[in-house]
Formats: C-alpha cells, sequence, structure tokens
C-alpha cells in the first residue's frame, strides 16, 4: 500500500512538472525583432492571393504548431498538403502549403498561427542601399528547386546573368535595386547574399521597429545559419 501511495505521488508530481513546462513554453518568434503571427482566419485567405506567396499552386509561408512534431508526424502533415521546410524559432516553420486547404484544414492539423515571409526578410542591410546602376556579384538561395524548370532559368527570368548553380543556389550578378527587390519577392528565394560584401552602411531599415519591415542581420543571436550554400534561414 505505501508503494501504491508513493507511485500515485510520484506521478502526480511528473504530471505538475510536465504541465508547468507546457505553459512556460514560449512562442515568440524573432527576426531581428519580434514579429507578429496570425491566426489562420485573419490571413490564409489573403495569403492565397498574394503573389509573394504563391507558386505553383501552393503558398510558401511562415507557420507555427503548438509543439515539434515527430517524424511521423510530419510525414502525415506532408500527406494532407503541409510540408515543413525550414525551422525557425520558435516552434515556427517555412513551410509549403497546398493552396486547396482551407481554414478549417489548418486548425485541424494544428496551425494555429501563420505569416507571410516579407521580401525585406530575404535581404542583407547592405543591399537595401544599392544604387539602380550597381552590379552585384550574389548567391540566391531558394527553398526548393521548382518541378517545371531550373533555378537558372527561374534566375534568369528574375533578370540575372547567372554564373553557376547548385540544387538549392545560383551564382549570379545582379544589376541595381530593382532587380535585388524582384529575386526577394519571390516565393521560392530563401535568401540573397552578396558574394563580395560592399563596405556596410547603417540602412533604413536599421531605424525601423515596424514589424512588417525585420531585416536579417548575421548574428549569432538571430535564426541565420552559415551553410554551404551561404547565409539562409534555418
Amino acid at each position: 500500500m505505501h508503494r501504491i501511495i508513493l507511485a500515485a505521488t510520484f506521478l502526480l508530481i511528473s504530471i505538475h512538472i510536465l504541465l508547468a513546462q507546457e505553459n512556460q513554453r514560449s512562442y515568440k518568434v524573432f527576426i531581428n525583432d519580434k514579429i507578429n503571427l496570425h491566426t489562420p482566419e485573419e490571413q490564409w485567405e489573403s495569403l492565397k492571393q498574394s503573389h509573394e506567396a504563391v507558386y505553383a499552386e501552393h503558398v510558401y509561408d511562415l507557420i507555427q504548431l503548438a509543439a515539434i512534431p515527430t517524424e511521423e508526424e510530419k510525414r502525415r502533415l506532408t500527406e494532407k498538403g503541409i510540408s515543413l521546410l525550414h525551422y525557425v524559432p520558435n516552434y515556427a516553420w517555412i513551410a509549403k502549403l497546398a493552396l486547396e486547404l482551407t481554414v478549417q484544414d489548418l486548425n485541424n492539423f494544428g496551425v494555429f498561427r501563420i505569416s507571410q515571409i516579407h521580401s525585406d526578410w530575404k535581404i542583407p542591410d547592405e543591399m537595401v542601399t544599392i544604387a539602380p546602376d550597381e552590379q552585384l556579384s550574389v548567391r540566391i538561395l531558394f527553398l526548393e528547386t521548382p518541378y517545371d524548370r531550373s533555378l537558372e532559368i527561374l534566375s534568369m527570368e528574375m533578370g540575372v546573368k547567372v554564373i553557376s548553380s547548385s540544387n538549392h543556389w545560383v551564382d549570379a550578378i545582379i544589376m541595381g535595386n530593382r532587380v535585388v527587390a524582384t529575386i526577394a519577392q519571390h516565393p521560392l528565394v530563401q535568401y540573397i547574399n552578396s558574394l563580395r560584401p560592399r563596405p556596410y552602411r547603417k540602412s533604413f531599415w536599421t531605424n525601423l521597429n515596424a514589424p512588417s519591415a525585420p531585416t536579417f542581420p548575421i548574428t549569432p543571436q538571430n535564426p541565420i545559419i552559415l551553410t554551404e550554400a551561404g547565409y539562409g534561414l534555418q
């Protein structure tokens, strides 16, 4: 009897600890500053109409789940039309969602916050201030390769001169800030990294605290990593 009481007490304590940890879980997502995510009811329909989010019958956006899914849960989400591409702390992912999904589908599959991936997030500070006629050597990182064309063709369609390419990136020469903006607005583009960094100048965005215009300063405190392909969201 004494052992049963001890076992029951231990179980109750364990449950209490788990519940306390759950309540302390942070769902804040920081990209430079804390960004505001929205419920699917607030933003999903508008995302489905955005040229910066939709490509080939899919929506590329930032989603947040209540917990980290297991590999089996990831597989089931993919089968339902939700592919998790890159993790962004906390409990958020750059994701590829089937266009036919509804708000109710997202709720059923555990997606409780979403956000558009803003083009400003994909451009380093030193590239924001380039002149219209300035030439830059860049590496364009992509979330994935499109099914209907190569990354080289896709990049040339955006107005760049391709030098070399791999499965997820293209090295290219670009001319001017309009081309930079065009590239950053494409749903498949993950990040644009300068191969020959310009002298750093404090950009306009540095003084902006608005959640609609964050940037990705390359520091250890931010979810940007250096890979073989350059800097990008992880």
